[in-house]
């Protein structure tokens, strides 16, 4: 997509598809950088994976959203 954003969630599920029904309480990452909150994320150990999803921006598309990559495990201690 030549103008687009991108959905992001870091998060359990080894796989997931960004749509519009579980979009709606995401933002649109509009940077090069994410940052994840980690806050309520307990050092269980457990892994996360990180998923991403193109936002379409065109006059044309708009809010058309493309397939979801995802990325990972990631293993999270906070301690």
């Amino acid at each position: 997509m030549t103008d687009a954003t991108c959905y992001g969630l870091f998060d359990t599920y080894e796989t997931l598809i960004l749509g519009e029904k579980n979009t709606s309480d995401l933002f649109v990452l509009s940077e090069t950088t994410y940052e994840a909150d980690l806050s309520e994320i307990s050092p269980d150990g457990e892994s996360r994976w990180f998923h991403v999803a193109p936002v379409d921006n065109s006059v044309d598309n708009a809010g058309d959203i493309g397939p979801t990559t995802t990325d990972g495990p990631y293993l999270i201690d906070t301690i």
